[in-house]
């Protein structure tokens, strides 16, 4: 009996050991399912918001999970055009309210554009500024910078606009002086008038070929305009 079962037991571990050497280990592992994702496993093209237009390449082409990015080149700088924008700095000046001769306004204001060749600001603006413009504000009254006899007092609607001349003699040399682009019927003077310096010949405006409120301020000898800003920087006192 004890002969019997000992052969029965030797017939079931032989088929127990055929049975784990013939099958794979992983016959009897039951993988786990992954957890649900809104994610995908897909490589297609990766691409991203730009504030301008991109150029992407194709991942494909670069290997996974690369891309390149071409940006468009940065727009050319403009030229700005001089004339009634921010001042330059390069304007300093003080006014002496003592002086024979004196700046248009009692106070320092900005000068937006000098004298000589520039960007014309307007379709009508000249390319060769023949003054010097003054930002003191709309409407703020403009001062002689000399004693004088007004030789013109003109409402012109393009060019100057409304302006006023005024003849000077000082030390022996005539010039004159031209202020343009006044409030429309606020010159407060008239041809042959004699004027002092700093008396108000009109308000700051915006007429003929402006594009915003300025005095422009000529000076000219021999009918030929010069650079009043230099001309003041040694005359005034």
């Amino acid at each position: 009996m004890t002969s019997k079962l000992t052969a029965v037991g030797a017939l079931i571990g032989a088929a127990a050991l055929i049975v784990s050497t013939s099958l794979p280990a992983a016959a009897f592992y039951k993988p786990e399912r992954p957890a649900a994702s809104n994610q995908t496993s897909s490589v297609s093209a990766q691409s991203f918001a730009a504030e301008e237009a991109v150029t992407l390449v194709e991942p494909s082409s670069l290997g996974r999970d690369r891309y390149s990015v071409t940006l468009p080149p940065p727009p050319r700088p403009t030229a700005k055009a001089a004339g009634h924008f921010a001042p330059t700095g390069g304007f300093l000046y003080t006014n002496d309210p003592n002086g024979s001769i004196q700046w248009p306004f009692p106070r320092y204001v900005p000068i937006a554009s000098g004298f000589g060749p520039r960007l014309a600001p307007c379709g009508s603006c000249s390319s060769y500024h023949d003054g010097v413009d003054f930002l003191p504000g709309g409407g703020v009254a403009i001062g002689a910078i000399a004693p004088g006899v007004v030789s013109a007092v003109v409402a012109d609607r393009g060019g100057y606009g409304t302006h006023v001349v005024v003849d000077h003699i000082v030390n022996g040399q005539h010039f004159q002086s031209t202020y343009a682009h006044m409030i429309a019927g606020s010159p407060t003077v008239k041809v042959g008038q004699t004027v002092t310096v700093a008396q108000t010949l009109g308000l700051v405006g915006n007429t003929g070929a402006s594009t915003g409120a300025h005095l422009h301020l000529g000076i000219s000898i021999g009918g030929a305009f010069i650079d009043p800003f230099a001309w003041l920087k040694a005359n005034a006192n």
